[in-house]
């Protein structure tokens, strides 16, 4: 980390004044939950930027993981991104975007954020690369339906406090679950007990969270949600989180949510309009929307292609120029091989023909993801090359349009 002057690991007894008042100041919050949230986050993953000795800037750096092609992708999830106001207009932001990617270039080969301004982020390498999606129903408008499932409460009071963790004993199963399904999607998180504690638990109120199980005790779905007061005597539904094993899962977990609607006007559940339960609905009369854009970043090609799954009766190769002059390393031209539904992607190092393909690293992740085929982006300018080669590369990335349901 020694790539630009001031650019440090934040320091608990030295920053965490400063870091409170910050974050605060940046997202209109109280500093009151942010010794909690920095607990949560772990204070080795935080960087700060100073100026003359005083606090300037801040990120936060959280190793975790994201699904593409089925696998489990290392990726850096960037977060918690200030500048503080007597410091904006110096390029602080830029500065520590960029030395932030450098450091993060070593410990993963992708990093995904959610922006709060895209040119900055794209300065440095990201693209808009997945959504997070939102789709609002009237409650009356949900099917009521028979099933066998059994109906239970996680814990009346598991939700009441916010801890140093969730008691991952006690999760066991709804994590199992998700694991199972997630990785069919692409865009989901491999998640760590960070992502879980906003799931289950909200600073804005209590999560209630109830399972469904089978006959032999099987967990077969669950459900995260809060109910959130409006101005009238109804209150709205807002899903934290939630998996249905089955069809039969779905039906439960459509007749549970049908069984508000005494009481509450609407929910909103964080699916994909191409999400199962939303294709169990009879009618998608509903307000469908994206809540917001996520962006990624290709720190290493090479280690992105390697950890990434493909179809397995897939077998293709084609050469590429990748332009990335934040990182050299990350720069040149470049060899892909798919067989077997992995990938594996070389630096060519002999003089000779440029490849026919040439993509900035910013075109690379939109198309990696599957957000974007490589005839959109090349019409975007991202991408460059015949026809035939952009239908390569297409084929190669093409997958379910990639979504997650999960803030960090």
């Amino acid at each position: 980390m020694d790539h630009a002057r001031g650019y440090r690991v934040y320091d608990p007894g030295r920053d965490a004044e400063d870091h409170a008042r910050a974050i605060a100041e940046a997202f209109a919050t109280s500093t009151d939950g942010i010794p909690a949230w920095v607990e949560q986050v772990g204070a080795d993953f935080i960087r700060v930027i100073e100026v003359d000795g005083r606090f300037a800037a801040t990120s936060i750096l959280l190793p975790m993981g994201q699904f593409f092609g089925g696998r489990a992708v290392p990726m850096v999830g960037l977060a918690g991104v200030t500048v503080r106001p007597e410091y904006r207009g110096r390029g602080l932001g830029r500065t520590l975007m960029e030395e932030s990617v450098r450091e993060m270039a070593p410990m993963a080969p992708i990093s995904t954020l959610y922006p709060s301004t895209q040119p900055l982020y794209r300065s440095v390498g990201y693209e808009v690369a997945g959504t997070l999606p939102s789709i609002e129903l009237e409650l009356t408008r949900i099917p009521r339906g028979r099933h066998a499932l059994h109906l239970s409460r996680l814990d009346a009071a598991a939700n009441a406090a916010l801890p140093k963790a969730l008691d991952a004993h006690a999760t066991r199963d709804l994590r199992d679950l998700y694991r199972d399904l997630a990785p069919a999607r692409n865009g989901h998180l491999d998640r760590g007990d960070y992502i879980w504690n906003r799931i289950l638990r909200s600073r804005l109120g209590p999560v209630r969270t109830f399972q469904f199980h089978d006959q032999e005790h099987k967990l077969r779905g669950w459900i995260a949600l809060r109910q959130v007061t409006q101005q009238q005597e109804r209150h709205a539904i807002e899903v934290m989180g939630l998996e249905a094993a089955d069809a039969e899962a779905m039906t439960a977990l459509l007749d549970f949510l049908g069984g508000y609607g005494a009481m509450a006007e609407s929910v909103t559940l964080p699916l994909a309009p191409h999400h199962p339960l939303v294709l169990a609905l009879p009618e998608t009369r509903g307000a469908m929307r994206v809540r917001e854009l996520w962006m990624t970043r290709i720190l290493d090609l090479p280690g992105a292609i390697a950890a990434r799954g493909f179809p397995a009766g897939l077998e293709l190769e084609f050469s590429v120029h990748l332009d990335d002059p934040l990182l050299p390393a990350n720069q040149g031209d470049f060899l892909l091989r798919l067989s077997g539904g992995r990938g594996h992607c070389e630096r060519l190092n002999e003089a000779g023909s440029s490849p026919p393909l040439r993509a900035d690293v910013r075109g690379m992740a939109a198309l990696y993801t599957a957000f974007a085929s490589a005839e959109e982006l090349a019409r975007r300018g991202l991408i460059e090359g015949p026809p035939e080669a952009l239908a390569l590369a297409t084929m190669a990335f093409a997958g379910p349009s990639p979504w997650c349901p999960d803030m960090f």
